[in-house]
């Protein structure tokens, strides 16, 4: 039956198949709730790909949840290896929450959330104004307006440079990262069941630029997967582990790491299962980030 949001909301009539392994049993996890309400997102029960978060107020799955899953299944992966100067949208609605930050303001309006950099703002924001919301692929902000006065509104030039900028400083940090990790990423591998170290094996050797990249993502995973592993003795009893609240969960493993996202859980999990019942296919099991950022950049087959 479908869901539905207030007026001119998005209506639920069907779930998009999984965006990576086409699989179609896509279920509803649960988070910890916490003071924004508790976090729901669909979840492939195949690969562990998930959608990102919504937050509701009663625990219930609602249309943006649905929403959040099938856009990312149409649009994501067509759109994250280009510069964001595509689809135009404009979301306007009124503040109902302004943290100023000192170099911009983090703002919602209902459930939409973001982050102004004050360098544009030429006008301070306050709960209550009508803002209107530019962006370009779903996420990027590119204008905006305030009680109907234009504030700033960037070209596509500058969302090009902004993106480029933004690429090159996240390539430069990663860098430096496994420089200075190389020799405890070294040593997680080691430590790893051979069936893991042959998943990281395959994922190195497709994308040599996986180790700076992925590598410690990656490798989160699968360290997380072991212990998840070893407090079960069937592929099942995990199942089973996913579904109990987080309190539950850390009972029964408690070195279980506090930074988890839904995805990084899910994935976690899903190797957890395989290497209980079938160890063969934990080094042929989709990248923890292929979902996001498509098989052949992660290091699922070779690049061409």
């Amino acid at each position: 039956m479908p869901y539905k949001t207030g007026e001119g909301g998005y209506v639920t009539e069907y779930i998009e198949a999984c965006l990576f392994c086409a699989g179609t049993d896509i279920e509803y996890q649960t988070g910890t709730p916490d003071r924004e309400g508790t976090p729901i997102n669909r979840l492939c029960s195949s690969c562990g790909a998930s959608s990102g978060s919504n937050y509701t107020k009663d625990g219930v799955p609602d249309a943006e949840t649905d929403y959040l899953w099938n856009m990312r299944a149409k649009n994501f992966l067509g759109k994250i290896h280009s510069s964001p100067t595509e689809v135009s949208m404009g979301t306007t609605g009124t503040l109902t929450k302004v943290e100023v930050k000192e170099d911009g303001y983090f703002i919602s309006i209902g459930s939409t959330c973001c982050f102004l950099e004050k360098k544009w703002m030429t006008v301070e924001p306050k709960v209550g104004d009508t803002l209107t919301l530019h962006t370009k692929n779903l996420s990027t902000v590119r204008g905006a307006a305030l009680n109907g006065v234009q504030i700033y509104y960037k070209s596509d030039a500058q969302l090009e440079q902004e993106y480029k900028y933004f690429c090159d400083k996240l390539k430069d940090a990663r860098l430096k990262a496994f420089e200075e990790n190389k020799g405890k990423m070294d040593a997680d591998y080691e430590a790893l069941p051979r069936f893991f170290k042959q998943r990281i094996d395959r994922f190195r050797a497709n994308n040599p630029d996986f180790r700076v990249e992925y590598e410690p993502y990656e490798m989160f995973c699968c360290k997380e997967a072991v212990k998840i592993a070893n407090a079960f003795s069937m592929g099942e009893d995990v199942e089973s582990f996913k579904k109990l609240p987080y309190e539950e969960q850390k009972e029964v493993v408690p070195t279980l790491d506090d930074g988890h996202s839904g995805n990084t859980f899910g994935c976690a999990c899903s190797l957890a299962r395989a290497y209980l019942d079938a160890p063969d296919l934990v080094p042929q099991m989709h990248g923890a980030l292929a979902p996001l950022v498509g098989g052949e950049e992660y290091g699922d087959a070779p690049k061409s």
